[in-house]
């Protein structure tokens, strides 16, 4: 069963929340409007040394950046409306969160030994190769084989989180395999992002699981990877289905994987 909390009722704000929310979405506003002045009108400050906005100081600090807006919104909402009357309340709603960091913490401790020992044995790769060098000798027809490579990749990706580093493993089997039945590299390239992206969900080396499981226990206290895995496999079960059915459906179109 779901927290209290969690249960959800039809909420009608007063004409003073009304205020507050209209106060505070104007405040976020102006905020905006001063980051683009001091892109445009202070490019010294925000730009970087080349005068653009890919290496500059505020890219690489977006996340301080929009935790202060977040922050100044909340402050203007709280004290708009009544909720805060002092700085020691405001501080006190800032930090009401920061009990779930306890069990994030510690949740990303046993997450980051359980990843560091998997990574040191080099099983995912082992699997991973040998799984592809095997589905490469089976000699079956191309519909048939491109099914269980999405299929395959969807397996391995439980095991390996990076895609730069699966691609480097399966492309060196599949690709040459799929360019002698005439199969454009690219359309290998989407039948292994099909099966890639269908199951990050389901990863237990997902790199937001433990984010993901410290938000689930706000509401279910005694939630585990398995509880998480059992509320979301039919997602991924149907997300599955529907990329195969329309990859299959783009090649039998003869649809280009290019642009």
């Amino acid at each position: 069963m779901l927290h209290p909390e969690a249960t959800t009722a039809s909420v009608t704000l007063t004409r003073r929340e009304r205020r507050a929310l209209t106060t505070a979405l104007t405040a976020g506003a102006l905020y905006v409007a001063l980051l683009l002045w001091g892109i445009y009108a202070l490019g010294d400050l925000l730009l970087g040394v080349d005068g653009s906005l890919t290496s500059s100081p505020l890219m690489e600090g977006m996340v301080a950046v929009v935790c202060l807006g977040v922050t100044w919104m909340a402050a203007v909402y709280g004290f708009v409306s009544g909720r805060y009357r002092s700085d020691g309340q405001l501080m006190e709603g800032l930090s009401s969160y920061l009990p779930l960091l306890r069990d994030y913490f510690l949740l990303l401790v046993g997450c980051a030994q359980l990843t560091a020992l998997f990574t040191y044995s080099n099983l995912g790769p082992y699997l991973a190769i040998e799984g592809a060098e095997w589905l490469s000798s089976l000699q079956l027809p191309t519909p048939l084989l491109l099914l269980l490579f999405i299929l395959f990749t969807a397996l391995v990706n439980l095991l390996i989180v990076p895609t730069e580093l699966k691609w480097q493993l399966l492309s060196p089997c599949f690709l040459p395999l799929f360019s002698a039945q005439h199969i454009a590299p690219a359309a290998t390239l989407s039948a292994f992002t099909i099966g890639e992206v269908s199951t990050d969900l389901l990863s237990p080396f997902l790199l937001y699981l433990p984010l993901v499981l410290t938000l689930l226990r706000r509401y279910q206290p005694q939630a585990t990877y398995a509880t998480l895995l059992s509320r979301c496999w039919r997602i991924c079960a149907t997300l599955l289905t529907a990329w195969i059915a329309l990859y299959a459906l783009w090649s039998a179109l003869g649809c280009p994987f290019t642009l």
